[in-house]
């Protein structure tokens, strides 16, 4: 029952991904980033790149074509930091590409991450509760105990998800991309290097700036910008 542990991973990282986006529309709907709620989002936002990260490191694990030569793509990245960007790319490859070094670096850091992400959570919590959750009004109103709605309501929602990952591990597995299903080689490109559904919109900026550093700096800017103020406002406290 291999196959089934390993699609139930990938699924329910798809899953868990679908809903943090869910959560930080809400949140931006609901002016988070505002004092004094900016630090909440400023934890958010480093949990969201942890979270990334993660998912992009464990992408590269199976080691098929279409990871191969994303992980490629991506950390050549690096390279566009002047004079010490490609010394950096190789200390991440391990070599001079994606090779045995890098796939046992980055499951290493697949294992470690997810504890730090763990770590910034409560620290997330934290912050939530000391400033009190938001609402669509932005009224700051007196806390609300835990009430059997709240409770019949997130009850509710694990059932939704759990029977929509159950169908999805069990009927309609078989939704990544059939490149990667190929053992990687560096001898050859896919016709079209596509990442996952969760970076489609960095892909998007990437491929629409034809040039690399330019392209680098809208993928940070996208990131940073909408959340510019929160991290201000927590630098200055």
């Amino acid at each position: 029952m291999g196959w089934m542990f390993i699609f139930t991973h990938a699924g329910l990282a798809s899953f868990f991904l679908s809903l943090i986006f869910i959560h930080i529309i809400r949140a931006i709907d609901y002016s988070t980033f505002q004092t004094p709620k900016h630090k909440t989002l400023t934890s958010g936002l480093l949990l969201l790149l942890l979270i990334m990260l993660t998912a992009f490191i464990g992408y590269v694990l199976p080691f098929g074509q279409m990871s191969f030569w994303g992980a490629t793509v991506i950390i050549n990245f690096v390279s566009v930091i002047p004079y010490i960007g490609y010394f950096i790319a190789l200390i991440i490859w391990g070599g001079y590409n994606v090779g045995k070094a890098t796939i046992q670096r980055f499951f290493i850091l697949h294992m470690i991450i997810p504890f730090i992400i763990s770590s910034i959570t409560i620290l997330h919590i934290y912050y939530l509760h000391e400033v009190g959750s938001s609402n669509a009004l932005n009224i700051i109103k007196e806390p609300v105990v835990l009430a059997i709605y709240f409770k019949l309501k997130d009850l509710l929602s694990l059932i939704i998800i759990s029977f929509s990952l159950s169908e999805l591990t069990t009927i309609n597995f078989n939704l990544g991309h059939s490149a990667n299903y190929i053992l990687a080689s560096p001898l050859v490109t896919p016709s079209l290097i596509v990442p996952e559904w969760y970076f489609l919109c960095f892909y998007s900026i990437l491929r629409g700036i034809p040039n690399k550093l330019f392209g680098i700096i809208s993928f940070i800017s996208l990131i940073i910008n909408n959340n510019l103020k929160a991290l201000l406002n927590t630098l200055y406290d």
